[in-house]
């Protein structure tokens, strides 16, 4: 029992130095090089009255109470985010599971065995016998070499990668969210300029209709009033349509069954909020799916110093205590105790070049880890850019939109005063105001383009949608 006693205090004071020397990993480490040269600027030209402050999310998202309750809900709600948070617990078990190797591993056996021998039993006296024991087992690998320290590195990058990429589903889930928001709100604002314009030209075509009783005009000329009325109220119904179906994708995307069911309606706001500045390498530090691909290098790096170290001798401890009795009552009786400790040393021999093979394709995995970091940069990059040339141009449509839509509001201005004093007629008059209607429709599918985009660069910047 003493030697007992001493050995389990010298287990337990190496298995506390153990776990007071867990893996390490290096949090403070810069992100991974990437194999292209990186500028110190953007290189895209941006509207230069929409850069001058920095704004983490357009004010109207911050303050919209429905849309932020949506995207609350997707957030408890949406599947594949579930599965992404899954994915992020299963990672935590398996680090978990794989973090007590480096530790001994103590089991305890208890066993009873009844047996008969007869005279034919080799070295054993006819009769019944009784056996008895009660046995304590200790296993432990003893990681020289590192080996199962990188083991459970590997683990402990997989868990952080899958950590950000489920911080990164949730942005991508907001942004989604927001963007489905934003055009159903953009179709419920087309279809009501759709009907104003439907309801003009129904009084075009009730016109037509008088001076084609009074033969003022050909039979063709108010068929064609008619067409144009009919094409117009088909485009209607598919703005409808559009709208269902946007509904019914958002829904899922909240976890409800798509029923299409009617969202209040909302104008669209204008873009007052300035776009984030910053250097371009300071995506490299934001953007969770980076951050998750710059993980996965550090995996595979492990993974390859797992394999290297397979080459090396394995040590191994194991050591029994027990009692064992032919009399239960006698189990704890020390004059029938046990104990072994054996030492061993395991080294590959030959393995047929397995070893070298799996050094190769850890090595294999390690540049392609690295690659793929590369693409996943080289893609936020594309993204920023375009999202910052989208915005340059949108707004310099923008303004030369507006300034039409002025013009527009001006022109039937004064067609409604020449028609008022007899030098208009009505059918320019309403031509003049349906103008106006179809340049403010235009106006307004420019800024679902604008808010569209901005929500592409923020989802590109790696910018939370879900901070208040």
């Amino acid at each position: 029992m003493q030697f007992f006693t001493q050995f389990s205090y010298a287990v337990g004071s190496v298995s506390l130095c153990l776990m007071l020397g867990c893996v390490h990993l290096d949090n403070d480490r810069p992100p991974s090089s990437v194999g292209f040269s990186i500028p110190e600027n953007w290189q895209t030209e941006v509207a230069p009255k929409l850069s001058s402050q920095n704004a983490k999310w357009i004010n109207y998202f911050k303050t919209n109470k429905h849309l932020k309750s949506l995207i609350e809900q997707g957030l408890d709600s949406n599947y594949n985010l579930s599965i992404a948070h899954s994915r992020w617990l299963l990672a935590k078990a398996e680090l978990k599971a794989i973090s007590s190797n480096q530790l001994p591993s103590l089991n305890a056996n208890v066993q009873g065995n009844r047996q008969k021998a007869n005279r034919f039993t080799p070295l054993i006296e006819p009769g019944i016998f009784n056996e008895y024991g009660l046995n304590l087992g200790l296993n432990w690998e003893i990681d020289l070499w590192g080996r199962l320290n990188n083991e459970q590195q590997i683990l402990a990058y997989n868990y952080k990668a899958a950590e950000s990429d489920f911080k990164f589903a949730q942005i991508s889930l907001a942004s989604q969210i927001a963007k489905l928001w934003l055009n159903i709100m953009h179709a419920k604002g087309q279809i009501n300029l759709s009907e104003k314009i439907i309801e003009a030209y129904e009084l075009i075509e009730q016109s037509m209709k008088e001076r084609y009783v009074n033969g003022l005009v050909s039979a063709k000329d108010y068929l064609s009033a008619q067409t144009t009325k009919e094409s117009l109220y088909e485009a209607h119904l598919k703005l409808k349509k559009e709208a269902k179906v946007l509904t019914r994708s958002l829904e899922i995307l909240l976890g409800n069954y798509p029923g299409a069911q009617e969202l209040s309606y909302a104008p669209l706001p204008d873009l007052n909020a300035r776009i984030p500045t910053g250097l371009p390498s300071e995506l490299l530090l934001k953007r969770p799916d980076i951050l998750s691909a710059d993980q996965r290098i550090q995996s595979a790096k492990a993974s390859v110093k797992v394999a290297q170290k397979r080459r090396f001798p394995q040590f191994s401890l194991t050591g029994a205590y027990g009692n064992s009795s032919d009399s239960l009552k006698s189990i704890l009786d020390s004059e029938f105790t046990l104990w072994s400790v054996t030492a061993g040393i395991t080294q590959p021999i030959i393995n047929h070049g397995k070893l070298k093979a799996n050094i190769e394709g850890a090595n294999v995995r390690f540049s392609e880890a690295k690659a793929f970091y590369n693409q996943t940069v080289l893609n936020a990059f594309s993204e920023v850019e375009n999202a910052l040339s989208n915005e340059f141009y949108l707004y310099e449509e923008r303004s030369s939109n507006d300034r039409q839509v002025n013009h527009a509001l001006e022109g039937a201005l004064i067609s409604k005063e020449n028609y008022k004093r007899g030098n208009e007629d009505f059918l320019s008059y309403m031509n003049a105001l349906i103008n106006v209607l179809n340049m403010k429709r235009e106006n307004l599918q420019i800024k679902r383009l604008q808010l569209e985009n901005r929500i592409d660069l923020y989802h590109a910047l790696g910018e939370s949608f879900i901070e208040s």
